[in-house]
């Protein structure tokens, strides 16, 4: 089974990116947990 999250980033876009997750970290996540994301060349910490 394939895991994914929308994540928002603080770029001014209009639409979330979709990062892939492992089981473990799908089962583990909730809104407002804090995640670390790499967009390109930056990399984000965020909460869901």
């Amino acid at each position: 089974m394939h895991y994914f999250a929308d994540i928002i980033l603080p770029l001014g876009l209009d639409k979330p990116f979709t990062y892939a997750l492992e089981e473990v970290d799908y089962n583990r996540l909730t809104p407002g947990y804090r995640v670390a994301v790499s967009f390109g060349k930056l990399k984000f910490i965020l909460e869901l």
